[in-house]
C-alpha cells in the first residue's frame, strides 16, 4: 500500500509598522442633511478628531505577494537552488505545502523591523491561525535568518517559522531558509554534514534529506496535514479568519473645535 501524501496548509503574515493619523468624523448618530442649503450643523453635531492606526509600509518586510507565492510554487522568473522547489525537496518525504492565505499584519514599527526571540513568540500568539504551519515575514531578528517553533498539538500556537529579509536578501536564501526552518516546525535537529538540509549556519548546504529523517517528518506532517476533502480548496479569504481582539483596536480622542 502506497503511504499517503500529506498535505499541510500554510498562512504568511507579511508584518508591517504601525503609523496613526488624526481624522475628522461625525459622532456615530444620524448625520444631517449636508447638501441642504440653509441647513446648520448643530453644535451636538460638530466633527470630532479621532486619532486611528494605519498601517506604515515603511517598516518591516520587504517582500512582495509575487514572491512570498514563489516560495511555494514554481515561477520562472525566479532561480530556485539546485532547481528545486519547496516542495520538489520535501517530495521524498511525501509532504506538500500549500500557501492558502497572504495577510497583512501590523505591530509596533520598531518591531517590525528588528525583534528578539521573546518578542518574536508574542508576535506568534497574537496573530496565530489554527490547523496551519504561520509563516512570519520580518525585517530583521537577532544573528539569523530565520528561526522556527517546533510543532506540538499540546502547545497552543505552537508550529510557527520567523523569515528575515535584510536589506539585499536574494530569493535563493530566502527560500533555502524556509525549506530548512520548515524541517525545524515538522521535528528536524541540527545535522552536522554540510551535505543535509538541516546543516547550520551552511549558506551553500545541500538540499537533502536522509532517510533517517523522512519518519520524523511523516510523523509531525501527520498532526498537522490537512483534510484530503478540503486539498483543492482555494486560497482562503482573509476575513474569514478568525478574527482576534487586538484586529479591532482603536485609539481615539475627541477635541472641542471651539478651544482649537
Amino acid at each position: 500500500m502506497t503511504d499517503p501524501t500529506y498535505t499541510i496548509n500554510v498562512i504568511v503574515h507579511r508584518l508591517f509598522g504601525t503609523r496613526y493619523e488624526v481624522v475628522e468624523v461625525l459622532p456615530d448618530r444620524d448625520p444631517p442633511n449636508l447638501f441642504h442649503p440653509v441647513q446648520v450643523l448643530p453644535q451636538h453635531l460638530r466633527f470630532r478628531r479621532q486619532l486611528q492606526l494605519f498601517t506604515d509600509y515603511e517598516h518591516g518586510t520587504t517582500r512582495s505577494e509575487e514572491n512570498i507565492r514563489a516560495l511555494f510554487t514554481r515561477n520562472p522568473a525566479y532561480r530556485y537552488p539546485e532547481d528545486k522547489t519547496l516542495n520538489d525537496i520535501y517530495e521524498p518525504a511525501g509532504i506538500q505545502f500549500r500557501l492558502v492565505g497572504v495577510l497583512d499584519q501590523t505591530i509596533e514599527s520598531h518591531l517590525a523591523d528588528f525583534a528578539l526571540q521573546s518578542q518574536l513568540r508574542s508576535i506568534a500568539r497574537r496573530f496565530h491561525q489554527p490547523d496551519a504551519i504561520n509563516v512570519y515575514l520580518i525585517r530583521e531578528i537577532p544573528g539569523a535568518f530565520g528561526t522556527a517553533q517546533l510543532y506540538s498539538p499540546h502547545v497552543p500556537a505552537s508550529g510557527y517559522l520567523f523569515l528575515a529579509d535584510r536589506e539585499g536578501t536574494p530569493f535563493s536564501r530566502s527560500h533555502v531558509t524556509l525549506v530548512h526552518e520548515l524541517g525545524h516546525v515538522l521535528g528536524l535537529p541540527h545535522m552536522p554534514s554540510p551535505e543535509n538540509l538541516m546543516h547550520t549556519w551552511s549558506s551553500d548546504r545541500t538540499l537533502r534529506l536522509e532517510p533517517p529523517q523522512i519518519p520524523i517528518l511523516r510523523h509531525h506532517a501527520s498532526l498537522l496535514a490537512a483534510d484530503p476533502l478540503f486539498a483543492e480548496v482555494p486560497l482562503i479569504d482573509p476575513g474569514l479568519l478568525i478574527p482576534r481582539r487586538e484586529d479591532f483596536r482603536e485609539w481615539e480622542f475627541d477635541i472641542d473645535l471651539d478651544e482649537v
